[in-house]
C-alpha cells in the first residue's frame, strides 16, 4: 500500500473507488440497496470527482 502527501488525482480516486465496490457484499454494504448515505458523505468530503464520474465507475 502507498501512501501520498498530497490529495489522489482523479483518475487515481476513481480506480479507488471502483475496487471498493468490486465484490457484492461491499457494493450492498456501502451502498444499502440504493441508500444515498455513503455516496452523499464521498462527494461532501471531495471535489475532484462529480456525481457523474462516481455513477460511470459504479457500472
Amino acid at each position: 500500500m502507498k501512501t501520498f502527501r498530497r490529495a489522489l488525482r482523479k483518475s487515481l480516486r476513481l480506480r479507488n473507488f471502483k475496487h471498493m465496490l468490486r465484490y457484492q457484499e461491499d457494493r450492498q454494504w456501502l451502498l444499502d440497496n440504493g441508500n444515498p448515505a455513503f455516496l452523499e458523505g464521498y462527494m461532501s468530503a471531495q471535489s475532484l470527482c462529480d456525481s457523474t464520474e462516481l455513477t460511470q465507475a459504479m457500472n
